[in-house]
């Protein structure tokens, strides 16, 4: 299998995951979780479409706020991306505080 990238992407570019409103507030930011359905949205098929992408050989790559944001978000509610995420490599393009990789299963 070749590689998969997911991105969430707006119709007018703006690149960001589609969490909480709060989740990116740097420089005024205001627009954060353009695509905010809760956890599952409405019926659960946004949760179902994300669970059956990130299968049991998918992994992440993180950026350092992103990975500290997602970390924090499921060591707090718990749930199957905690259960099945494991630390596998960090890696640091500037030596300072690490890029992360934070996989599940094969990965």
């Amino acid at each position: 299998m070749g590689i998969v990238v997911i991105n969430h992407v707006s119709l007018d570019g703006v690149m960001q995951s589609p969490g909480r409103a709060d989740e990116d507030i740097r420089d005024g930011f205001a627009l954060g979780g353009w695509a905010d359905l809760g956890d599952a949205g409405p019926d659960g098929a946004l949760g179902a479409a994300m669970g059956q992408a990130m299968g049991p050989s998918f992994s992440w790559l993180f950026g350092r706020r992103t990975y500290e944001d997602v970390v924090g978000h499921w060591n707090a509610v718990g749930g199957p991306f905690k259960d099945g995420s494991t630390p596998s490599r960090n890696s640091s393009s500037r030596g300072t505080r690490p890029l992360s990789c934070l996989g599940r299963g094969r990965g």
